[in-house]
């Protein structure tokens, strides 16, 4: 319908002394949106605001502060479209694809969208349902395929009495590892948290959010919510005191979660590609990690906060902007393996003397033109890539790593450009592992 936007007001306001219910059935976004645009007070009237209330209720989505209700919700509305579009055309009804117009032109009531919302929650809860009958060895008599959008939402309402019915509680008790990656899920039923899982697999799939009734699994030791849509995690989480491997890699992070500053057991932390900042305080307490993963953010340097983490053995931080190594990394005495290509590096600072326990050290791809005295002290190291550098000279340093009785470096990765070579070439050839390339360009 086409209606004058201060005309509508004014209509609904006579007409319904409460248009709160009502008018959800004939609004569109469309409208909605366009209402966001009068004048503010009219925007803030109680009308209005019962309206967006109902509407966020019904709904589970984050509102954005910078924007108007109408505005969120139209995004929100496009976003529940652009995913059930991606979903196999057996698993959407066909009342739900009749729901679907091009998202740029999307006209639906906040009454249609609630139903698709619903919709998606319950496919979801019926995946997660079949696959815990399979890994219960329950038979399950679901219907092959659902008429409706209303038929899978009223059979997806029984998923809670199937978990609870007495006969099935010793089976679903008896899972301990359970593997829900890449299913296309968007919502995760809160009932998982009622499981006794050691190992939970929620990788690659669409999570906006995650249920806080996940912070009951208090045995569960690994748990994976890498490539999904997040951007937080609940503080619950930081009940999994038993937790010892988390995965966050390639979520819409901005800062580490302060959830994780109570996980005093955790080992293995990974955070690759996400869009981290800075490193916050909350990895001071983390003492216990031996393995931490940071590559692919935006890290700009290395903070003192990392110093606590003396037991760290693996620390990458490839694929960052870092342009200088701290002298914390000095204090990390027992890594083994250290990842630092892709950053902007120009030199290899004193501090890196200290990690004698080192055995790979990655430095490709930065800005080094010259190979650092300070690695002949790496006595352990065995494997070091120096490729993507625009080195002009290998110092006599190099013929130092030669000592069988002293070094034990047999991989070196090296591609020289504009190369002056000061140690004999005869001592680079006995490193097993070496690629040297272009190293007489300066003299052709």
């Amino acid at each position: 319908m086409t209606l004058n936007n201060l005309t509508l007001i004014d209509i609904i306001s006579e007409c319904w002394p409460d248009p709160s219910d009502t008018i959800l059935g004939y609004l569109s976004p469309k409208d909605l949106n366009n209402l966001s645009q009068v004048d503010h007070s009219r925007r803030d009237s109680p009308m209005i605001k019962r309206i967006w209330e109902k509407a966020e209720k019904n709904l589970d989505y984050s509102p954005n502060p910078e924007k108007s209700s109408a505005e969120n919700f139209y995004v929100f509305a496009k976003d529940l479209v652009s995913r059930i579009e991606k979903y196999p055309e057996e698993q959407v009804p066909q009342d739900i694809r009749e729901l679907f117009k091009p998202t740029e032109k999307m006209t639906s009531s906040i009454e249609e969208v609630c139903k698709l919302q619903k919709f998606i929650k319950a496919r979801d809860t019926l995946i997660v349902w079949r696959k815990l009958a399979e890994r219960a060895g329950i038979t399950l008599d679901f219907p092959e395929e659902f008429k409706s959008a209303k038929a899978t939402i009223e059979f997806a309402r029984g998923f809670t009495d199937w978990m609870n019915k007495d006969e099935n509680k010793a089976s679903l008790q008896s899972i301990s590892n359970l593997d829900l990656s890449d299913k296309k899920l968007i919502f995760i039923p809160q009932q998982l948290g009622n499981l006794d899982l050691k190992s939970l697999n929620l990788s690659h799939n669409q999570l906006i959010s995650i249920p806080k009734t996940l912070g009951n699994l208090k045995n569960l030791e690994v748990l994976d919510l890498s490539a999904n849509e997040l951007t937080s995690i609940p503080k619950e989480l930081g009940n999994l005191t038993n937790l010892i491997s988390l995965y966050l890699n390639n979520n819409q992070f901005t800062s580490i979660p302060e959830a994780l500053q109570t996980l005093k057991k955790l080992t293995t932390l990974g955070l690759s590609k996400n869009q981290l900042t800075a490193i916050s305080s909350v990895l001071e307490s983390m003492t216990s990690l031996t393995s931490l993963y940071l590559n692919g953010n935006q890290l700009t340097s290395i903070s003192s906060e990392l110093g606590s983490l003396t037991n760290l053995e693996t620390l990458g931080l490839s694929e960052n902007q870092i342009t200088a190594i701290s002298p914390v990394l000095g204090t990390l005495t027992n890594l083994v393996n250290l990842d630092l290509r892709k950053n902007q590096l120009t030199s290899v600072s004193p501090e890196l003397g200290t990690l004698t326990n080192l055995i790979h050290l990655d430095l490709r791809d930065n800005q080094l033109t010259s190979i650092s005295p300070v690695l002949r002290t790496l006595t352990n190291l065995i494997h070091l890539d120096l490729r993507g550098n625009p080195l002009t000279l290998i110092s006599a340093v190099m013929g130092s790593f030669e000592n069988p009785g002293v070094y034990k470096l047999d991989n070196l990765s090296l591609r020289l450009k504009q190369t002056l070579i000061s140690a004999p070439l005869s001592r680079m050839n006995r490193i097993t592992g070496v690629v040297v390339s272009n190293i007489f360009q300066c003299c052709m």
